[in-house]
């Protein structure tokens, strides 16, 4: 046993830092560190980590599982499958870190609540500095399997970073600053002022939300009822073939939008992260061509989709039917009558496949090209302006995005680039 091997990470955050952050701090510089893994081309490189618990990186830890970032635990709670245990001795105690190393890329995040007694921590951050090279080393020597290599691989920069790495622990301190202040800020505000009027306007929008989402749902549950009896009274009667098709698959496209429209209404009440898992995107496309085509057929316009089996994609398949549902509405809306809106792969480029959704309409006008994805905006007459804001804020937390590819007078092509397998 190692019990008497010093801890010398816990030593690098007390010589690094005499301030205090908090949990929300160290949280959102977690994030910050990883994500750059994901905005790499070819994401590639090592993540070791030492964690009690994976709040709010859980989806990033998902997406990177499907990368060529090789992850390794430090303890049990993260080894499934990708990530795998391989501590030598229990020498770290109540220390967490992680590690990064990638192309033109480097970072370290160090630290220990129990150094403290008030639910904060001092730090170690390190970004693009020769001197993580020394901390992994220091990790390498208490792992059970060789990792020097990977020194070689994505040797940290060798220039001296230290001006650089002072800007970002100040900024660092100023996030933290906001982060305390606002949770001063919620817990004091009923003494305030104006914090009765300000209770009482949030309580009323609160609760205005929770009857809206309430009564929807309810209604969703009603429609959701009739299209399953309407099912059971239909068993056993005999139906020509293209009856029998058409009915079923407004029976399934009923489901797929209460599906929707529940998983929305959940949000109303509280905000809920992505679910990511490995689906066919020509399954998803599909289903949304389901849902659209009621709303084509009365315009006279033809739907397409050419997207084969062969794509398997990581997302939230509620998430990405909605803004491909979304992206098929305004393509008909854009039309007059009797054109096409079509829905086709561009093929896949540096991890992510182009999806085009495509309509004959009369495209957008170029005073308008800067707005399409502002709040609020809207050139339709019935329109909120926030069909494509929603469709952008959707693929961001699925790692992907939404952009206009082209308009002109012979309509206008979004790409969608979805994160693929």
């Amino acid at each position: 046993m190692a019990i008497n091997r010093k801890n010398v990470l816990r030593d690098l955050v007390l010589s690094s830092s005499y301030k205090e952050y908090g949990r929300q701090t160290v949280q959102g510089i977690l994030r910050s560190l990883l994500e750059p893994l994901m905005e790499q081309p070819s994401p590639e490189g090592l993540l070791l980590m030492k964690l009690s618990d994976t709040e709010g990186i859980s989806s990033i830890l998902k997406r990177l599982e499907f990368s060529d970032v090789k992850m390794y635990s430090y303890c049990d709670n993260l080894a499934n499958g990708k990530v795998i245990n391989i501590t030598k001795d229990d020498i770290w105690d109540t220390t967490e870190f992680v590690l990064v190393l990638a192309l033109r890329y480097s970072a370290v995040l160090i630290w220990d609540w129990k150094l403290l007694n008030n639910g904060m921590t001092q730090i170690c951050l390190i970004l693009n500095s020769r001197e993580i090279s020394d901390i992994a080393n220091t990790m390498f020597d208490n792992s059970t399997i060789r990792l020097n290599e990977y020194l070689t691989t994505y040797a940290p920069d060798r220039r001296e970073q230290k001006t650089m790495n002072i800007a970002i622990n100040k900024i660092v301190d100023c996030l933290n600053n906001v982060n305390q202040e606002m949770v001063f800020t919620q817990a004091e505000k009923e003494n305030y002022s104006d914090a009765e009027e300000l209770t009482e306007e949030y309580r009323h929008i609160s609760e205005k939300a929770k009857l809206t989402a309430h009564e929807i749902k309810n209604n969703v549950s009603v429609i959701d009822l009739y299209a399953k009896i309407i099912e059971k009274r239909l068993d056993g009667i005999e139906l020509d073939e293209e009856r029998a098709k058409s009915i079923k698959n407004s029976i399934e496209s009923i489901n797929n939008a209460t599906h929707t429209i529940s998983s929305f209404i959940s949000e109303l009440r509280s905000y809920s992260s992505p679910i990511l898992s490995e689906k066919q995107l020509s399954s998803v496309v599909n289903d949304a061509i389901k849902l659209a085509k009621p709303k084509a057929d009365e315009k006279g316009i033809i739907l397409e989709t050419f997207v084969d089996e062969s794509y398997r994609v990581h997302i939230d398949e509620t998430k990405m039917r909605s803004v491909l549902l979304n992206l098929i509405y305004n393509g008909i809306d854009a039309i007059e009558q009797n054109g096409r809106v079509s829905v086709k792969v561009g093929g896949v480029e540096n991890n992510f496949v182009k999806l085009f959704v495509k309509d004959s309409g009369s495209g957008i006008s170029e005073d308008n090209l800067d707005k399409i994805f502002e709040e609020d905006f809207t050139t339709k007459i019935d329109g909120n302006g926030m069909g494509l804001p929603i469709c952008k804020k959707l693929m961001k937390e699925q790692y992907g995005d939404v952009k206009l590819s082209k308009t002109g007078a012979d309509g206008t092509e979004f790409e969608v680039l979805i994160p693929v397998i």
